[in-house]
């Protein structure tokens, strides 16, 4: 079991209630199986995580989503898979500026680990501290950014950072294809800070856009007068959902999803 909760916004204040209001989202029924959460969150411009490996808990809920206020927030439940409970093997997973989670495993991951790493500079295979299938995609995604534009540059674009991810993802396939597996079921989460950029290959990824003046003053309807005269734009994608929300939209399989701070999310084909 896994599910990625995602928001972007141009305001820290009313993104954070509006992780509030979507936390529910992640709320799970254990059921005498332990699993883990992460959240990776940006604030002052620097890349913050909390992760809990394990939590035994009958309902778990991550409450630490109640009490953040950032612009830019990733967060993910899951059942440990891949690799030792511990926090190293946790996601979201961070490098620099640099956050990423993964839904899915991938199937036929031990057989390809070796050969993924080998491909690695060796200042990013030195930065890797845990044994996931989802750190090891993470680094092959920085691995073919800095290989097309390098990682020290002060800017990078969404197309820059789109380009990596089919790359990355070109070179999972192409590795799983030499050892008679498929293609990688999988959806990656990645953010600079700036841009939020979804890749989807699950079948069960769905946004929800908030900018809307009456939408405001419905997230914020004790909020302090004139709140909503603020410009208010925000997007909320999630993966792993059963059913979406209302006014929540689907994506399809095999897109791209790109998101900044002001902008409707950009929908592409993989």
């Amino acid at each position: 079991m896994s599910r990625v909760l995602a928001l972007v916004g141009n305001r820290p204040d009313v993104c954070g209630v509006a992780a509030k209001k979507y936390a529910h989202l992640l709320q799970v029924e254990t059921h005498g199986k332990a699993l883990g959460w992460g959240i990776g969150f940006y604030q002052a411009g620097e890349a913050l995580l909390r992760r809990r490996p394990l939590d035994d808990r009958e309902v778990i809920e991550i409450a630490a989503l109640n009490d953040i206020s950032a612009g830019l927030i990733i967060a993910q439940i899951r059942t440990p898979g891949v690799g030792a409970l511990r926090t190293e093997n946790t996601p979201p997973f961070r490098y620099r500026d640099w956050l990423f989670a993964q839904r899915g495993t991938i199937g036929g991951f031990d057989q390809i680990r070796d050969p993924l790493l080998e491909r690695l500079p060796e200042f990013l295979r030195c930065n890797m501290r845990g044994e996931t299938d989802g750190e090891a995609m993470f680094y092959s995604f920085l691995s073919c950014l800095d290989e097309a534009v390098g990682l020290d540059r002060d800017r990078i674009s969404a197309l820059q950072i789109r380009d990596a991810l089919r790359g990355a993802v070109a070179r999972t396939d192409q590795l799983l294809g030499r050892s008679g597996q498929g293609d990688a079921a999988i959806d990656w989460f990645v953010s600079d800070g700036e841009h939020l950029i979804a890749l989807h290959r699950t079948g069960t990824m769905m946004y929800r856009r908030f900018e809307a003046p009456e939408e405001l003053e419905a997230l914020l309807p004790e909020g302090p007068p004139g709140a909503s005269l603020h410009p208010f734009r925000c997007s909320v994608i999630a993966s792993g959902l059963d059913d979406p929300p209302e006014k929540w939209t689907r994506v399809e399989s095999e897109r791209l999803v790109t998101l900044n701070r002001t902008d409707p999310p950009a929908i592409e084909a993989l």
